[in-house]
């Protein structure tokens, strides 16, 4: 049961950073976004919530899977870079859409991407924690697309 307790407050721990960061994003849409140049394959905005929702859940059962077993070889460097992503991805919509600053965005974006990189690494590193790494997979993609995303609209405005 305590393992229950742990998954849910880390996914209820993702989802209230994701709630946050959506807060930022819905905030930001405004008519300085909707000016900018973007780049092809840009999806529909309707996609982003449910993506994110998918991905944040995963973060989320991944961070209990470090929690459970930060004791394992290198089980506390991911689960601390586990929390510095979660705390840059709470960041970012701040830079992006709220300062609306892409360049300041850009820049985080990228930090972030290193940070949830190493995180999957990490986590790849002992059998114990290798589910988090396999959680990983689909944000670091994910991350891969947007900062493709946030470079593109850098260079074309």
């Amino acid at each position: 049961m305590k393992k229950f307790y742990t998954f849910l407050l880390f996914i209820i721990t993702s989802f209230l950073v994701e709630v946050f960061a959506s807060f930022f994003v819905k905030v930001g849409m405004s008519k300085w976004y909707q000016g900018l140049v973007l780049p092809p394959y840009m999806p529909q905005t309707h996609f982003f919530p449910i993506i994110w929702i998918v991905l944040y859940f995963l973060i989320g059962l991944a961070g209990a899977v470090l929690w459970i077993h930060r004791n394992a070889h290198l089980g506390k460097i991911s689960m601390f870079f586990w929390f510095i992503q979660l705390g840059l991805n709470a960041l970012w919509p701040i830079c992006f859409f709220f300062l609306k600053n892409p360049w300041l965005g850009a820049i985080e974006l990228s930090l972030l991407y290193i940070v949830s990189f190493l995180t999957m690494v990490y986590s790849f590193s002992s059998e114990r924690i290798r589910p988090a790494g396999w959680l990983f997979i689909p944000y670091v993609l994910w991350l891969t697309f947007a900062l493709y995303l946030n470079w593109a609209i850098v260079i074309l405005n």
